[in-house]
């Protein structure tokens, strides 16, 4: 995640000197997925996620990752890339019955 106070994180590879973010660094992964899950929960980017999510509740569906992973495209510059990403992710470490 982007972060923009000076000292808040570390600069990223290819990025110029003088950028004016970072990249947050945590102390725990749990720290990590807390920041990353308030940040869907927060995040106007990231509303088409809320809708999506409630959307699938109201019909009694369950909202699985992988089905919510579509909405992150914005999440990333990298895109697709990023959403087939984090659904492999999910699928490689059997984390789908964790959502």
């Amino acid at each position: 995640q982007r972060c923009y106070s000076a000292g808040c994180g570390m600069l990223p590879a290819g990025v110029k000197p003088d950028a004016n973010f970072g990249v947050a660094r945590f102390g725990t992964v749990n720290a990590s997925v807390a920041s990353y899950v308030r940040n869907l929960n927060t995040h106007p980017q990231y509303a088409g996620f809320r809708t999506q999510r409630r959307d699938l509740r109201r019909r009694a569906e369950v909202p699985t990752g992988v089905l919510l992973a579509d909405s992150l495209i914005d999440y990333s510059e990298r895109g697709i890339e990023y959403v087939e990403e984090i659904k492999a992710l999910i699928r490689q470490n059997s984390l789908e019955g964790h959502d």
